[in-house]
């Protein structure tokens, strides 16, 4: 943990700002490709459900093809005629193209097992009817017709059966495919909340510490060097050990003040010795006038001073050079902050791209839960066809079972001629019960499919809403990155301040050079005057009279010397 720490200090402050972009992003899109992935999923589960709904449909339509198909062999039964055979052959090319619909639909082995038995069966009724019914009616074999005809009877019941329970193995598959639908989009909700509040919460973290790891730092360096601009030379070194610009710029503070030390001890040194040196030309000066016995001994201390002098403006002069390329060194780290500053800004307008972009996808999958909403409400549209289709059959079920009542009366009237009517009209009365029973769990079937498509509807509304306030969230997200950039926009005015600052401090040094120079142009004059004073001794007073207004020069330049030094404290 150390080690990592330490390696995220030392990295450039672009590149923090970077990570902590990079791995905000990184959270945005794994999340919205898990969404992705979910809703992917449900809209496959809804599809499956508009199929399953539609092989429902079918097989009641199949359920009633196979009910009049049996109607129609009780007619041919009762009045044999070649139109109905015919009806008999249309009836079986629409239940073998409605069986070809069927067909692709089938999935699970238990469908596969029950609708085999319904092809099975229609065809031993097929020819049942065709190759002994039609020919025993044609023989007017009664016997033999009453016989087929209640075998017939048998295997429609059986088909009935087997249409139920296939129709029974659709329902409850159906009914668990809007089961995982709903499951899909309740995962798909939270999963897409969750992962918003962590992207949103983890991405504020970094940037706060980020930023008060950086803040604190460029605090206390701005705090060193205003202290350093109003010569404050005895404030403790700032401690950095990271390797990164604010790092580099401490370093290059702590080695400027050493340097401005040492700089300022040596000045000092160099201003007592010559003030001292002045002192004694001035006292030389006075003394000349007792007596020319002591100028030679005088001028040659006196030469002696103006060397000392001049050889100290010199190393002061090159020490002073030292400082001045310290200085500039620290006001080039200054810009190369600025420029860093302008480089976060930068990153931070990507990261505000890459904001958009999430938007972009938030739009995309509002766009399909929007998709999966039309398909559902279509669906139950359908589901209301069917229902309206239901209350047809039941109309037509209850008129047939009223005409089979008033079937039964006539032919029980007409007594014994009107007997075999009498089976017949039973026979149809008890075939309209069983549409009628088939309509009512149709129905309920209907409805049950209904509720559940109003429960997805519901479903992916609340996913739409999700959806729009996860938007939100991500537009949230972009106003944080917006006050990342104002606060990376105050870090780089405070480095311009420390630029001017360091820029304040070459002015003045350069003053302080052209100070010691003129410092150094004295001394020179004093050691030419002293030249002159022991080449003639005759004008010595002149000459004395021009070393003491120097020495009253140097004296004054001197405090003006101490004046700068006292500027700066080094304890």
């Amino acid at each position: 943990m150390a080690m990592r720490f330490t390696l995220f200090r030392n990295i450039s402050i672009g590149w923090k700002y970077g990570a902590v972009l990079a791995s905000v992003i990184f959270l945005f899109t794994v999340s919205a490709v898990l969404v992705y992935v979910n809703l992917h999923n449900v809209q496959k589960n809804v599809e499956t459900l508009q199929n399953r709904s539609d092989l429902v449909s079918n097989i009641s339509q199949l359920e009633s093809l196979y009910q009049a198909k049996d109607i129609r062999i009780a007619d041919f039964i009762l009045a044999p005629d070649s139109k109905i055979l015919e009806e008999f052959a249309d009836n079986q090319n629409s239940i073998s193209l409605l069986m070809e619909r069927i067909r692709p639909f089938i999935a699970s082995a238990g469908e596969q097992e029950f609708f085999d038995e319904i092809v099975e069966k229609d065809q031993v009724i097929n020819g049942l009817f065709l190759n002994k019914l039609v020919p025993a009616v044609e023989n007017t074999n009664t016997a033999l017709v009453m016989e087929l005809r209640s075998d017939a009877r048998d295997i429609r019941d059986e088909t009935v059966l087997a249409i139920s329970n296939l129709r029974m193995v659709i329902n409850n598959q159906q009914t668990q495919t809007v089961y995982e639908a709903n499951e899909g989009l309740v995962d798909t909700v939270v999963m897409l909340g969750t992962s918003i509040i962590i992207s949103a919460i983890f991405g504020a973290l970094l940037v706060m510490l980020v930023n008060r790891f950086i803040r604190k730092r460029l605090q206390r360096l701005i705090k060193t060097a205003e202290q350093i601009a109003e010569g404050n030379l005895a404030i403790d070194d700032t401690s950095s050990q990271s390797k990164d610009e604010i790092g580099q710029l401490s370093q290059a503070v702590n080695s400027m003040k050493a340097r401005l030390r040492e700089m300022l001890h040596h000045i000092t040194v160099v201003s007592e010795t010559v003030n001292r040196q002045s002192d004694e030309v001035s006292l030389s000066a006075y003394e000349v006038t007792d007596g020319s016995v002591q100028v030679a001994s005088t001028m040659q201390d006196l030469a002696s001073g103006s060397s000392d002098q001049a050889q100290a403006a010199a190393h002061l002069s090159e020490t002073m050079a030292e400082f001045m390329s310290a200085l500039e060194e620290a006001s080039t780290y200054g810009g190369q902050i600025v420029t860093v500053s302008s480089h976060v800004q930068g990153l931070t307008e990507d990261g505000r791209r890459m904001m958009n972009l999430s938007l972009d996808q938030m739009r995309s999958i509002d766009h399909i839960v929007k998709t999966s909403v039309t398909k559902v409400r279509r669906l139950e549209k359908q589901s209301q066809q069917i229902t309206s289709l239901v209350e047809v059959i039941k109309d037509i079920a209850k008129q047939t079972n009223l005409l089979a009542l008033n079937a039964g009366i006539e032919a029980a009237r007409a007594g014994e001629q009107g007997k075999g009517f009498v089976v017949v009209a039973s026979e149809v009365r008890r075939l309209a019960e069983q549409v009628a029973s088939s309509v009512a769990d149709i129905t309920i079937i209907v409805d049950g499919i209904q509720v559940e498509t109003n429960g997805v509807v519901s479903s992916l509304e609340d996913g739409y809403h999700e959806v729009t306030q996860g938007t939100l969230k991500l537009s949230s997200t972009g106003e944080t990155f917006d006050l990342i950039g104002r606060s990376v926009t105050d870090m780089a005015t405070h480095s311009e301040v420390i630029s001017r600052h360091l820029t304040g401090m070459v002015q003045g040094s350069q003053q302080m050079e052209d100070k010691i120079i003129h410092i150094a142009h004295v001394a020179e004059e004093a050691a030419v005057i002293v030249e002159q004073a022991s080449a003639s001794v005759g004008q010595c007073r002149y000459a004395m009279e021009d070393i003491t207004g120097s020495s009253k020069q140097l004296a004054l330049l001197v405090e003006d010397l101490n004046g700068l030094l006292k500027k700066f404290s080094t304890q």
